[in-house]
């Protein structure tokens, strides 16, 4: 999620790990299609596309992933 919504969005990257934890898979794609739409470069969109297809293709790991350490994190 960070790759896709870059360092300047850090505070949305910490809210979609908090929903991630409780794996609300669907309010993530909901959250990373409204991010995505104030997103203009095609590379960028590109990145969104793909974090949205890996969270639809991997039910198990919406349910991990906010837990793995240091996921997200700049360790």
């Amino acid at each position: 999620m960070k790759k896709a919504l870059g360092e300047e969005k850090r505070e949305a990257v910490e809210d979609l790990k908090l929903i991630a934890f409780y794996g609300r898979k669907s309010e993530i794609i909901h959250r990373l299609m409204k991010e995505g739409a104030k997103i203009k470069g095609i590379e960028e969109r590109k990145k969104m596309v793909r974090a949205m297809k890996y969270v639809r293709s991997d039910p198990d790991w919406i349910k991990i992933i906010a837990r793995v350490c240091g996921y997200g994190s700049d360790q």
